[in-house]
């Protein structure tokens, strides 16, 4: 309570408490340099193991590494609609086209944007 903080910090009880930690806290840090020292003056070359490497994640599978194929119709849908931009073609355009060639767009056909939209936020 603030009364209680007041009349502890009024009589010095607060800077006392305060100081001691502080010369608790020095004296813990002191301990630890010298510590540290000793340490680095009796080992001063300290002997490590170098790290085992890891087989890579494919090597059980095969030995060649994973190709960069895509998995799925979305991502290769994706990829197609890149290279569609990449070659000008406007961005609702080449959407439209990657997702008719992998079929992608059968689930737009007969479906309102507003209405689907309501319905993810629970409006209907």
């Amino acid at each position: 309570d603030a009364r209680g903080i007041q009349t502890v910090s009024a009589s010095g009880k607060l800077e006392r408490i305060w100081q001691t930690a502080y010369e608790k806290s020095q004296q813990y840090y002191m301990k630890e340099m010298r510590k540290r020292s000793s340490v680095k003056g009796s080992n001063s070359a300290p002997q490590r193991k170098a790290p085992a490497r890891a087989a890579p994640r494919y090597a059980a599978r095969s030995t060649a590494p994973p190709s960069k194929k895509p998995r799925n119709a979305h991502s290769m849908m994706h990829m197609r609609y890149k290279e569609l931009r990449k070659s000008g073609m406007a961005t609702k355009e080449a959407m439209k086209t990657a997702r008719a060639e992998y079929g992608l767009d059968k689930a737009d056909e007969g479906m309102d944007p507003s209405r689907a939209v309501g319905q993810m936020f629970g409006l209907m």
